[in-house]
């Protein structure tokens, strides 16, 4: 199992000051282009009280921001969590400010029609716009963890049946992975198509298991005899892997208390 760096967390699964990172120059610019245009909006309405939201909901989200320099728990450790502070304001923030916006254009003798496109229009604005901050802020927190100190050997297993249309990508997104100790292993289950025709084009960078028509689990299986890896990774034939996916696998298993790492699935073909 890989370890982490000894100086990089306590006990406590505290960050010490050392490893921690300054703020991100690109979150500020992007959280300033929000708010600014949420204020020029607001002020081309001449709606005093939605600035004055805007600047409210605008303050709160630096401060988040500029706090997070001060942060230390690994997210990783194991116990009670609450929602942050932010994640309860994204959430109850557009409905919020969205009443005070429709109730500023009710005094300011706006149409029922006017003032109910107002909320909606706040509503979706801003559920959408301050979740991107959200978004940035946890990966943040996701590069203040420390880097490994050394690398589990890890095999990948790769089951496939008749995927010559996208079997190649799959493994070509796995070679080119970032990972030191690896090995991949492609199953093909029987495949009626060329499948096994592709796949061998890698046996330089790969190992090629051929067996009859039997299942996923039987494909898995198979090549959990042949896997010399500690670390054993299953990827769909029709996935690619990012670059740094195998090293953040490594990084959460580097915890003893972590028993199974699942991927962020992202749908291409929506």
């Amino acid at each position: 199992m890989a370890e982490y760096a000894s100086s990089s967390v306590n006990k406590d699964g505290d960050i010490p000051s050392n490893s921690q990172k300054g703020i991100d120059p690109v979150l500020i610019c992007l959280a300033v282009a929000i708010f600014s245009l949420l204020v020029y909006i607001a002020y081309s309405t001449f709606s005093i009280l939605s600035i004055l939201a805007i600047s409210f909901a605008g303050g709160l989200v630096f401060y988040n921001i500029l706090s997070r320099q001060h942060f230390g728990r690994n997210q990783y450790e194991y116990g009670k969590k609450r929602a942050s502070v932010l994640s309860l304001f994204v959430v109850f923030l557009p409905l919020v400010f969205g009443t005070i916006m429709a109730f500023d254009g009710y005094l300011n003798l706006m149409t029922l029609t006017q003032t109910i496109f107002i909320w909606t229009l706040t509503l979706s604005f801003w559920q959408t716009m301050l979740f991107v901050p959200l978004a940035i802020q946890s990966v943040y927190k996701e590069s203040l963890l420390p880097s490994l100190k050394s690398f589990s050997s890890m095999t990948i297993l790769i089951p496939a049946y008749n995927e010559e249309k996208v079997i190649h990508r799959t493994i070509e997104s796995l070679i080119y992975a970032e990972y030191p100790n690896k090995e991949i292993i492609v199953i093909d289950d029987g495949s009626t198509d060329k499948t096994l025709e592709i796949v061998k084009r890698y046996q330089d960078k790969i190992k090629i298991v051929h067996k009859e028509n039997g299942g996923k689990a039987s494909a898995l299986n198979l090549g959990l005899l042949y896997a010399k890896g500690e670390i054993i990774v299953i990827v769909d034939a029709d996935t690619i892997v990012g670059r740094q996916a195998l090293k953040n696998i490594a990084k959460g298993l580097a915890d003893e208390n972590v028993a199974a790492v699942a991927g962020n699935i992202k749908i291409r073909n929506k």
